[in-house]
């Protein structure tokens, strides 16, 4: 797992590993509530 670029309190980093394979397959990712943008840099 990489570290945050940015930490964030309340951040997902944590649960990458699990929320990250509930993705539907996707062209565009928009994440409305970024934070500190871990699901954003950690998706493949």
């Amino acid at each position: 797992m990489t570290s945050p670029i940015i930490p964030w309190m309340g951040g997902k980093r944590r649960l990458a590993d699990r929320l990250i394979p509930l993705f539907p397959p996707h062209e565009c990712y928009v994440e409305v509530f970024a934070g500190g943008a871990a699901l954003y840099f950690m998706r493949p």
